[in-house]
């Protein structure tokens, strides 16, 4: 796990975008530049605990945690890139955000997934994660200028 440098961010999160099952629809539509915007505006001072996850020797994937206060962080996203999911890497994840997690002093580490997203469901259900609540999500924003031909909005 290595430090993730602000210009590697949005490469980084745009790769783990690809193929995946955690609100597509929202990704195909928000631009990685809003997704991460809404990171920073959520948890100013999350940065300091992202990271890229290297693997022999390439960068396979990111951890972004935010404390919520001195007792609870969230993890804000955990992914792989496309090229190494399935590997078994999931859980080397999930168990590292915990280590850090307590390192902080942290009693609860929350996260948000798509109930759709059956490979991250097993491994946060295997790491001892328990549902505390389901909601549903409603997304809304404008389409990207590039959709927008014609619009007077």
């Amino acid at each position: 796990f290595g430090a993730l440098a602000p210009a590697r961010q949005e490469a980084l999160v745009s790769a783990l975008a690809e193929g995946s099952l955690d609100c597509p629809v929202i990704l195909d539509t928000l631009p990685i530049e809003a997704l991460l915007a809404g990171f920073y505006a959520q948890a100013p001072e999350a940065p300091r605990h992202w990271y890229q996850v290297l693997h022999e020797g390439e960068t396979v994937g990111a951890l972004l945690l935010a404390p919520r206060s001195n007792a609870e962080w969230e993890l804000q996203l955990m992914g792989l890139v496309p090229a190494w999911r399935g590997r078994g890497l999931g859980r080397a994840l999930v168990d590292e955000a915990r280590r850090l997690a307590l390192e902080g002093r942290a009693t609860t580490l929350a996260l948000t997934v798509d109930a759709a997203n059956a490979p991250a469901c097993r491994v946060y259900a295997r790491a001892g994660f328990e549902v505390e609540r389901e909601q549903q999500l409603w997304a809304w924003c404008l389409p990207r200028a590039q959709d927008r031909q014609g619009a007077d909005f």
